[in-house]
């Protein structure tokens, strides 16, 4: 496996670390999204150097280390 770099952003703190990733990947998630949205987010991660795949598995990693969604998800009710 290759080497990954990630950064964890937390209470505007940067925090970098450099791991080497060892895990067998054995598991699909089969997801429906809007295309354009895939092709935008696409275009953003290969300029980045990262995969979608990766992105997501980078994503599935903080939730389970951070016990809950990484970012804060808040829920607005349209006035009527």
């Amino acid at each position: 496996m290759g080497e990954v770099a990630f950064a964890l952003y937390r209470n505007c703190d940067t925090v970098s670390a450099t791991q080497e990733v060892a895990m067998p990947k054995t598991a699909s998630i089969n997801v429906r999204v809007d295309e354009v949205i895939k092709a935008k987010a696409e275009k953003i991660l290969s300029k980045i150097g990262i995969s979608t795949s990766d992105t997501i598995t980078m994503l599935l990693h903080q939730i389970v280390l951070q016990k809950g969604i990484p970012f804060l998800l808040i829920h607005i009710t349209p006035s009527r």
